[in-house]
């Protein structure tokens, strides 16, 4: 057979090879199409019928009827095991009836198969709820690197710094929660009790950039950060605490970013903001 020959015999069998196929496919894809329109169908039909459910139950929720609204997320979870509003209300739930156990276990699988800021931030408010205060920051913490602008979850840190009376953190987180996207009622009512034990000047006044550069523009300061970044290339480290002998007082500890060695510690009128000991000496 010539070459000329086989190329065409070859292109021949390619033709009806392919003709072939798609005589297959004329004939399987109306099947495979009602299979297809069958699976959409109950997926509609599902989501319909979780949608239906999940109204009734914010209902009752809403009433504080917790008893119908597990039930509800119940029947969403026979339809739907893995749904993540089922499994975090139901949690919740579970938890404001005292089923502190079972409700921890669906906010564990929430947060297993969907870890997104908002699964963690409900286990962190339910950890709050049941006062497992350190649980609880750890997930406010982890919420606030998965999204860093989460408002509500600084707001959050901020009153639980406030029931350990860790009065700093609570004033820092209050201001982060403002910077990213001030809540006013959860800021106000924050401020609020804030202020019954700090005194308004203080947590009106509250700025750590504000407070940090008071420090840095102390001239010895500012020479010995000057020097330190000719000749090693690190800055000073700062960290304050919110403390309390006759009035409340910051205390900004100074070390040197290289070493960690503490060299000067400042002591700052908090409702003030005037320097009480400028040359950093105790």
């Amino acid at each position: 057979m010539l070459p000329t020959e086989h190329a065409t015999f070859s292109g021949q069998t390619k033709r009806r090879n392919e003709m072939t196929i798609i005589s297959r496919i004329k004939i399987v894809t109306p099947m495979f199409l009602l299979i297809l329109l069958g699976c959409n169908s109950k997926a509609q039909n599902d989501k319909e019928k979780i949608d239906a459910i999940f109204v009734l139950a914010l209902k009752a929720d809403s009433l504080n009827d917790y008893k119908t609204s597990i039930t509800y997320y119940s029947k969403m979870l026979e339809i739907d095991s893995l749904n993540v509003g089922a499994l975090v209300n139901r949690g919740k739930a579970l938890i404001a009836t005292t089923k502190v156990q079972a409700g921890f276990a669906d906010l564990n699988k929430a947060i297993k198969h969907y870890p997104h800021e908002r699964t963690y931030y409900a286990r962190a408010v339910a950890y709050m709820y049941t006062n497992k205060l350190d649980s609880a920051e750890t997930d406010l913490y982890t919420v606030t690197k998965l999204k860093p602008s989460f408002t509500d979850a600084y707001y959050a840190l901020s009153n639980l710094h406030l029931m350990k009376k860790e009065y700093l953190p609570a004033l820092n987180n209050c201001a982060f929660g403002d910077k990213y996207g001030i809540n006013k009622n959860l800021s106000d009512a924050l401020k609020a009790e804030m202020i019954k034990t700090l005194g308004k000047d203080i947590v009106n006044n509250y700025n750590s950039d504000t407070l940090f550069q008071l420090i840095r523009n102390i001239p010895k300061i500012k020479k010995v950060e000057h020097e330190s970044l000719e000749t090693r290339k690190h800055g000073l480290n700062l960290v304050a605490s919110l403390d309390k002998t006759t009035d409340w007082v910051y205390t900004v500890k100074v070390s040197d970013g290289e070493t960690n060695e503490i060299q000067f510690v400042f002591k700052v009128d908090a409702a003030t903001l005037k320097v009480m000991n400028p040359d950093g000496k105790n």
